[in-house]
């Protein structure tokens, strides 16, 4: 969506667009009263600028909305799994991980509607697509897997601990955040090589959350939601800053042009501009 943002709001069934250049909230959608159901929780969001769609998923109703950028009107209702919880548009498909029912749902790009089903255990729960790669987590069965747009599994990388969020870079190498165990009270940041090799760690609480790469990969948000912290991170080096934000932070989004980050919060339901050094604006 060139120069504006969307992000969603759980706890109000509704979705926030943004101008860019400058900074503004421009207007919410209610998409509970568009989509004639109520308790949607909208979660993450996936763009498709081929067809000038939004992707939606919602936890609490089962299923993914489809939304009309060019009109802002609530296209269709896609059902999926138990408890949706993220959403990617990979090759002519769209691709949803449902993470009570253990499956990996794939829809048509052109024309929204399911067309095919995996079962996938260890309940998968978010997705990213960073790079030109897709990877996937699974946390009751600890593993990051990597998945084609044929809903092909193209490779499984076995962990110790939970993943809540992977992402790939340029190389080979991955951004993992883990839930605390195997030992350890504490959850981690890590950089894994393609072995699964521990490159760098970074401790960061007991609920780390996404983990999210600027546009040129030179800097990595990740947060912590049970103490709402925001960690800024070179991935090269794991040199980082920590910042304390609003409550429980939910996602990051690296604003275009390196104008910043927008951080939304899932205890406020509110978004907060950040600078690239993480101090508000």
């Amino acid at each position: 969506m060139a120069g504006q943002v969307c992000i969603a709001y759980a706890g109000e069934d509704a979705l926030a667009f943004w101008e860019t250049d400058p900074l503004r909230e421009t207007g919410r959608m209610d998409i509970a009263a568009m989509a004639g159901m109520k308790g949607l929780g909208p979660r993450r969001l996936a763009w498709d600028p081929l067809y000038k769609r939004l992707y939606v998923s919602c936890s609490f109703a089962n299923c993914v909305g489809v939304v009309d950028m060019e009109k802002r009107e609530w296209l269709m209702t896609v059902f999926v799994g138990s408890a949706p919880t993220d959403v990617c548009v990979c090759g002519d498909r769209v691709l949803v991980c449902c993470c009570e029912s253990e499956s990996l749902w794939a829809l048509d790009r052109e024309d929204p509607s399911a067309v095919g089903c995996v079962r996938l255990p260890g309940f998968p729960y978010s997705m990213d697509n960073s790079n030109h790669t897709l990877l996937l987590c699974c946390i009751t069965r600890p593993a990051v897997w990597s998945v084609d747009k044929d809903l092909a599994i193209a490779g499984v990388l076995e962990l110790s601990c939970a993943p809540m969020h992977a992402t790939k870079l340029p190389g080979g190498d991955m951004l993992v955040t883990l839930l605390p165990g195997n030992g350890s009270d504490a959850g981690r940041l890590v950089r894994l090589d393609r072995k699964g090799r521990v490159v760098y760690a970074l401790e960061m609480g007991e609920m780390p959350g996404v983990v999210r790469l600027s546009e040129d990969n030179g800097l990595a948000a990740a947060v912590n939601m049970e103490e709402s912290e925001l960690f800024l991170v070179d991935p090269d080096t794991f040199s980082h800053r920590k910042r304390r934000m609003c409550a429980m932070p939910d996602d990051v989004l690296f604003l275009p042009n390196g104008a910043g980050i927008l951080a939304t919060c899932m205890i406020d339901n509110r978004a907060v501009h950040l600078d690239m050094r993480g101090k508000p604006v």
